[in-house]
């Protein structure tokens, strides 16, 4: 039986252009794209990429990408695909990546396979923890949805993505929800993803550089709120310790480089102190 490949990309407010570069990546690499809108002011733009292979749907608010996620992965559990590699707006896909990750897609256990990251912003590859060795294939721990083939069965089998999250984290949730189930990811150590990590600049501090990543106070609310929520579910699971130093730096990093810092600090407060009633 030949395995089925869709596409899925979550939209809100897209830059077109880059929204066609993306939509351009992907399509000769899988049957169909489903483009699932949050409600964008920019919807009639967006309407206009629909063809035989390009589907939208448009959700009439920000149901968030989590909810989002979750109706291309049904769509394409009721539709007998068997794999969706998940976009995000901004993207672009790897030249030949899902032709080149099929050699997997029967291999057992396996829930999702992903590429190397590349944060065009500051031009910095990211390995999220697993650094990146001389194997065409890497089994790792965790990964960003953008560019994720991630199996439809298993989805189904371990549970949605976490519409509550709304957005921070829903990634690294369901990393975890394949984790704990004795699943694996794997790296394409061979294929990159050219991403916009928000809008991430490189300062310096000190005799060092680091990565700043300019999130709006809606975000920096959810990254706050989400953090404190997956050290509570995952306390036994996960390193809670390194989860409590990355919201350490999330704070210093707003306060001594970014702008709209009160704002933006007061989300962070109340996204902690939701995330600990949660």
């Amino acid at each position: 039986m030949k395995t089925k490949v869709i596409a899925g990309i979550v939209t809100f407010n897209p830059n077109i252009k880059r929204l066609k570069e993306n939509v351009n990546a992907i399509s000769p690499q899988v049957e169909k794209i489903l483009v699932v809108d949050n409600g964008s002011e920019n919807i009639k733009l967006i309407d206009q990429l629909k063809c035989d292979k390009i589907i939208v749907f448009a959700n009439k608010m920000n149901i968030g990408i989590a909810a989002a996620l979750n109706q291309v992965m049904e769509y394409a559990y009721q539709n007998a695909y068997n794999w969706v590699i998940t976009l995000d707006q901004d993207s672009i896909t790897p030249d030949k990546f899902i032709d080149d990750s099929s050699t997997h897609f029967n291999t057992p256990n396996v829930a999702q396979i992903v590429p190397i990251i590349y944060d065009e912003n500051v031009k910095v590859y990211y390995d999220l923890g697993t650094k990146i060795d001389t194997a065409h294939f890497q089994e790792v721990k965790k990964s960003i949805t953008s560019a994720s083939i991630t199996n439809v069965t298993i989805w189904k089998e371990i549970g949605k993505f976490d519409s509550d999250l709304f957005i921070d984290y829903v990634d690294y949730d369901y990393c975890m929800k394949i984790n704990l189930n004795g699943y694996k990811i794997l790296r394409n150590n061979k294929r990159v993803l050219f991403h916009e990590l928000g809008s991430s600049e490189m300062r310096r501090f000190l005799f060092f550089k680091i990565r700043v990543s300019n999130h709006s106070s809606f975000r920096k609310y959810y990254i706050a709120r989400n953090i404190v929520i997956f050290i509570k579910r995952y306390k036994h699971n996960s390193r809670p310790f390194a989860e409590l130093l990355r919201l350490l730096k999330v704070i210093l990093l707003t306060i001594f480089y970014e702008k709209n810092k009160l704002n933006k600090l007061k989300k962070i407060s109340k996204g902690i102190l939701d995330g600990m009633k949660s």
